[in-house]
């Protein structure tokens, strides 16, 4: 990501709905506002073009992205889709 900047959280609405996210080149996520990921690390997302994407994340950050897939290849953990 150019410019070193994370899209991080600085007012999201609260999600009704939330789950664990298992990162996988196969599972397909659909309707996800955002990504909380509680341990820093590198998170790999596709966007909907079929991009892959690599943020750089400490721990604790919300990125306010809409992936389609949060790849295998990504190394943070306790990762949260919120809907």
């Amino acid at each position: 990501m150019s410019g070193g900047g994370l899209a991080v959280d600085t007012g999201l609405n609260a999600s009704s709905f939330f789950e664990a996210v298992t990162p996988s080149d196969d599972t397909v996520l659909t309707g996800v506002r955002a990504l909380y990921v509680g341990s820093m690390g590198t998170v790999v997302a596709t966007n909907s073009n079929g991009v892959d994407v690599s943020f750089e994340c400490p721990a604790g950050v919300t990125l306010q992205i809409s992936p389609v897939k949060v790849k295998a290849a990504t190394d943070a953990d306790d990762i949260v889709a919120l809907y």
